[in-house]
């Protein structure tokens, strides 16, 4: 076992955890603790009787297919090439929401995030986040991974990201496993010289102290529950932005920096960075939505998540009756931040040392099935297809190499098998998918805007129902036609305008105030 606790204890969280009572609703709460709001089946609680009971199941169901048959494996993106549409029916980033599945994470790793859960009670998108960032950054300092076609070493730290507002409890989820790790760094701290300390956590940075402390850290995350300050702050401002965008996309890498400054040189050989960033949408969508940062690639290297919120679905008095279950969770917890801890020392052994990383390679049929996601996804960016000129699905096939080794490390094996590149390439699909809502989303908010500002300016120098020049306000924004256009047929979807005269190739002749849009 992974975890530094007896096995009855883990087989009786495991037999509590996928306990699902058989209760009418009309004689039950629902359960947010931690069951149900993960699109597994509704758990629900008879509120007479507070013991846990009922028949029991593991709702996240193998995803290794016997056969290892590519094509009914589907990599998950078949429904990609009809492109994505948001939910309506919710608001905001909420749109772009799309349930995390659960079946694609290793068992040992499914019961961290269940312990997580339970004990914060803050969406499992949250609790996934902070269970691999830890995971990621006491394996990437020891372990590298191989690029499946060229078997070159490449790093195993993730870049993740998660938009939820205030209230959600993501500082309690990110704190669980945060506190372990930081009071070993602190022990080792105090046995080392004060040239030698360790800064592994941080929570804001700017490009120039990173740079400073690689060489003396065997990996280091920027980890914010609060990633406001960060998002908003020097590192980000609009005179650094490009420049710290562009050597976190060489972190992220791998790529040796190296800079010549009058006030001292800095290097850093190898690094790497895991990065955990969770914020509040009004902070968010100026990162997320960002062009530069697109353009740049850093976007492309995000693992997103958009969780649903649990606001008004939690319950003290459910948490007070299973206090047994809770100190399960706290237990399974000091495990977990026992074997991450563990993790740790092998790479910072290796550091102090001055060896190079552990290789994780890839099985024959794991390279297979990552070269045949790449093409399959390769086919989808040929000119007109949905994933052209997309930064993620470029990656994708990386993400899916690096999640599926961290999942064979964590398991404790040295090979990354079918069953772990499965997982892998199950969970970067699950993320080019929100990657291509949220794009839709920012797209969508763009072209608002922008209709929003063709509304004022008519607004401003028409009556309503007066016939307007399009070719004459057209020359006065000096606006592309096909830009007009789109703007123009927004403003007709909304009721506020009219277009009354078009050209044969669609270019808008003229159009008239209708009313003023809600």
């Amino acid at each position: 076992t992974c975890f530094e606790i007896e096995k009855p204890m883990v087989s009786q969280t495991v037999e509590r955890l996928f306990a699902v009572p058989l209760v009418e609703e009309s004689q039950s709460w629902g359960l947010s603790l931690p069951f149900g709001f993960w699109g597994w089946p509704m758990t629900n609680f008879n509120r007479d009787t507070p013991e846990i009971s009922g028949s029991f199941r593991d709702p996240a169901e193998s995803l290794t297919d016997n056969n290892n048959n590519v094509s009914e494996l589907d990599f998950g993106i078949s429904e990609l090439s009809a492109g994505v549409d948001l939910d309506y029916g919710e608001h905001g980033l909420q749109r772009c929401h799309k349930p995390f599945p659960m079946r694609h994470l290793p068992g040992e790793i499914r019961l961290i995030v269940s312990a997580l859960c339970g004990l914060s009670d803050s969406p499992i998108e949250l609790c996934v986040q902070s269970a691999l960032s830890r995971i990621s950054l006491a394996i990437g300092g020891g372990y590298d991974g191989q690029h499946f076609v060229h078997e070159r070493p490449m790093p195993l730290c993730l870049a993740q990201i998660s938009i939820a507002e205030s209230g959600e409890r993501k500082s309690t989820a990110d704190s669980l496993l945060h506190a372990p790790l930081q009071a070993h760094i602190e022990s080792l701290n105090a046995m080392r010289n004060g040239d030698e300390q360790l800064w592994p956590l941080v929570t804001d940075l700017t490009a120039e102290g990173l740079i400073n402390q690689l060489p003396k850290n065997p990996a280091i995350s920027l980890s914010s529950a609060d990633a406001g300050s960060f998002m908003s702050g020097y590192a980000m401002d609009k005179d650094r932005r490009a420049f710290t965008a562009s050597v976190l996309c060489d972190l992220w890498s791998g790529q040796q920096i190296s800079q010549l400054r009058a006030g001292g040189n800095r290097k850093a050989n190898n690094p790497r960075v895991d990065m955990s960033l969770m914020a509040q949408e009004v902070f968010a969508q100026g990162f997320l939505g960002s062009q530069l940062l697109d353009s740049q690639g850093l976007l492309g290297r995000f693992l997103t998540y958009l969780p649903k919120s649990q606001q008004g679905n939690r319950s003290a008095v459910r948490a007070v009756q299973n206090r047994q279950l809770l100190n399960e969770y706290a237990e399974l917890i000091k495990g977990s931040g026992n074997r991450l801890t563990t993790l740790y020392d092998e790479g910072l052994e290796l550091f102090d040392a001055k060896q190079d990383r552990c290789l994780v390679p890839l099985s024959n049929e794991g390279v297979r099935l990552l070269a045949e996601y790449h093409d399959e996804l390769e086919s989808m960016r040929c000119r007109g297809g949905v994933l052209r000129n997309n930064a993620w699905a470029n990656r994708a096939p990386e993400h899916a190499t690096r999640l599926a080794t961290i999942f064979a490390v964590y398991k404790n094996k040295r090979i990354v098998d079918v069953e772990e590149v499965n997982a892998g390439i199950g969970l970067a699909s699950h993320f080019l998918h929100t990657y291509l809502l949220m794009e839709k989303y920012f797209s969508m908010e763009a072209s608002n805007l922008d209709a929003t500002g063709l509304w004022k300016y008519l607004a401003l120098r028409y009556e309503l129902d007066a016939e307007i020049d399009g070719t004459k306000v057209l020359k006065n924004r000096g606006a592309k036609a096909e830009e007009f256009l789109r703007q123009a047929e927004t403003l007709v979807e909304w009721g506020a305008v009219e277009i009354t005269d078009r050209t044969k190739s669609g270019t808008v002749r003229s159009l008239k105030l209708a009313a003023h849009p809600d």
